[in-house]
């Protein structure tokens, strides 16, 4: 076994076109230097999603993070309901079965934040249910703001 560690850069991707390998290939000395670094083999990967059960571990994630907000978090029980919200067609275009970080992450922030807002200390299932389905059916509405924002004070508790 050899004592070389080498990157392996998981990277965001249109298609075929990797944006950031196109940087790494440039001749300046730091590029060339981090490119140096990169797992010979496999160099760039790709993310496809993530099964039911790497999506369980992230909601479980989550709530570590979230604890001190919503002390009574337990996302961990939605992981079916989740996973079949975010695997609808209209967030997984291509049919491939599998959640990326992106409709994860922003269900989770906006059923927690309504959580907390109505003054909760868990997330239910008809919160996450309406927040999926803004995010499935009403995914192009057009919201018009007018006039100036609440008066409504967010609370900022230091270190978060």
């Amino acid at each position: 076994m050899s004592g070389q560690i080498s990157l392996c850069l998981v990277a965001a991707h249109i298609g075929a076109a990797i944006p950031l390998k196109e940087i790494f290939s440039r001749p300046e000395t730091l590029w060339r230097q981090f490119r140096r670094r990169l797992d010979p083999e496999r160099p760039f990967c790709v993310v496809g999603g993530h099964t039911e059960e790497e999506v369980r571990s992230i909601l479980a994630a989550f709530e570590d993070i979230s604890r001190s907000q919503l002390p009574d978090l337990q996302l961990c029980r939605w992981t079916k309901s989740i996973f079949t919200w975010l695997t609808h067609a209209t967030l997984d275009p291509d049919g491939s079965k599998r959640v990326t970080m992106d409709p994860l992450t922003r269900l989770v922030t906006s059923a927690r934040r309504r959580s907390s807002e109505q003054g909760g200390r868990d997330v239910d299932a008809n919160i996450l249910a309406a927040t999926a389905e803004r995010m499935i059916l009403r995914r192009d509405e057009i919201v018009e703001i007018s006039g100036l924002p609440s008066e409504s004070v967010l609370e900022v508790t230091e270190g978060e």
